[in-house]
């Protein structure tokens, strides 16, 4: 077999550059993947040439986190590999995906939801989204935002609340969101109140209709 030298500098830029594969691989995890994409037209976004629309769904973990969270995220870009910066749109852009891609609604539905459906951080948003939450002094913190984006409706007592994006938060509907606030603000504790309102039950088949959307790469226990 042949020798062959590797100089110093050659040797610190190919540990550097395992080093940080190591350190990336570690960062993140992913457990279970799957991409679509399709070319839409252009003239919504002022184009005159087809667009190419990628998605990639994962359920994925970082570094950090306590446990894998969903995933889905899509990218529009310029298919005229002339342009420097080819992208249009990118990010959770949920309403071009589902347009496009309208099977992929279980996937949307759990983003950045735990392994078994549950929402990040759920009673914690849920008791933002209900107008529960209150600052270090005990105001009342209110989920309106500065450009009035956020539906806001006032209960009998004056507190903002906003149902529509509390029934987003838990991935029900409008009924169960109101029904869940009800006995939050009855001061029911959070595990008797997602048992009553049939929630564990529904995160867990969203979670399954969207792992089953994936390509698991691993076993994967909700």
């Amino acid at each position: 077999m042949g020798a062959y030298t590797i100089e110093g500098g050659e040797v610190l830029e190919i540990l550097e550059t395992l080093l940080m594969k190591g350190k990336e691989e570690e960062m993140e995890k992913v457990i279970a993947s799957n991409k679509w994409s399709r070319t839409i037209s252009g003239a919504e976004y002022g184009e005159t040439k087809r667009l190419l629309l990628e998605v990639e769904a994962q359920l994925i973990k970082l570094e950090g986190n306590g446990y894998p969270y969903f995933s889905i995220t899509g990218t529009i870009r310029k298919t005229d590999k002339r342009y420097r910066d080819p992208i249009i749109a990118c990010g959770a852009i949920h309403e071009e995906i589902l347009r496009y891609f309208p099977h992929l609604a279980p996937l949307v539905e759990v983003h950045l939801s735990a392994p078994d459906g549950q929402p990040i951080h759920a009673e914690a948003n849920a008791r933002y989204w209900a107008g529960l939450s209150k600052w270090a002094d005990g105001r009342a913190m209110s989920p309106r935002d500065n450009y009035g984006r956020i539906e806001i409706e006032t209960d009998k007592n004056g507190v903002e609340w906003s149902p529509k994006t509390l029934a987003s938060h838990l991935q029900c509907d409008e009924k169960t969101a109101r029904e869940v606030r009800g006995a939050m603000v009855a001061g029911l504790p959070w595990d008797k109140i997602t048992a009553h309102a049939g929630l564990i039950e529904l995160w867990s088949g969203q979670a399954g209709k969207a792992r089953a959307l994936l390509v698991s790469r691993e076993e994967v226990s909700a």
